[in-house]
């Protein structure tokens, strides 16, 4: 018994190839636009790190203000520019904060039901800006003076004393305050992603 040889279908071979390309098409698109996202995020936190460093004194003596007289100090040779570089770096990430959030709704912003799109990111954008700058003026006014007296003095006597290094202050103050700065975004998010 002869088998039939049976004929490639040239058309259903290119329409599966066509629609397998399109499936991977739309993910690829996602990558690509992720990428050029979190490049413009990069740009912002290092141009705005490098601008920081040209008033990395008053910086300084801004994050240093709530220790009231606290003394700090490292432990490496390498301990001081490792102290700039993190003040530098932070400053430029929390000061970043309205362009994350708005680079990040871009991302997202197939999810929202409304058309006008572009006008909910703007005013999304501006308003996460005014919620970051309220959470860093809180946290350092009210939050980071009541925390770090309690931290500075509760745990002290006679015998024991803090000896600080400069980089975990420095780590904790603006990981505290970006935490502030943050927490004031949550209901806003929420807002957004389900109004």
């Amino acid at each position: 018994m002869k088998r039939r040889k049976q004929k490639k279908n040239p058309d259903k071979n290119q329409s599966y190839s066509k629609n397998k390309a399109d499936i991977r098409l739309p993910f690829i698109e996602h990558i690509r636009e992720l990428r050029r996202r979190l490049f413009y995020i990069a740009l912002s936190v290092l141009g705005v790190a490098f601008a920081a460093y040209a008033v990395q004194q008053r910086i300084v003596h801004i994050l240093l203000a709530p220790a009231k007289g606290q003394h700090f100090i490292y432990t490496s040779p390498g301990g001081g520019i490792d102290f700039l570089f993190r003040v530098c770096i932070y400053t430029g990430i929390v000061v970043s904060i309205p362009l994350i959030i708005y680079q990040l709704l871009q991302y997202i912003s197939p999810l929202f039901k409304d058309e006008s799109t572009t006008r909910t990111i703007a005013i999304g954008s501006m308003i996460s800006g005014v919620f970051a700058v309220l959470g860093v003026v809180f946290g350092y006014y009210v939050g980071m003076p009541a925390v770090l007296h309690f931290l500075f003095h509760q745990f002290t006597s006679q015998q024991i004393q803090p000896l600080i290094t400069i980089q975990s202050y420095i780590s904790f103050v603006t990981l505290y305050m970006l935490g502030s700065s943050l927490l004031l975004q949550v209901p806003w998010f929420w807002y957004l992603l389900t109004g």
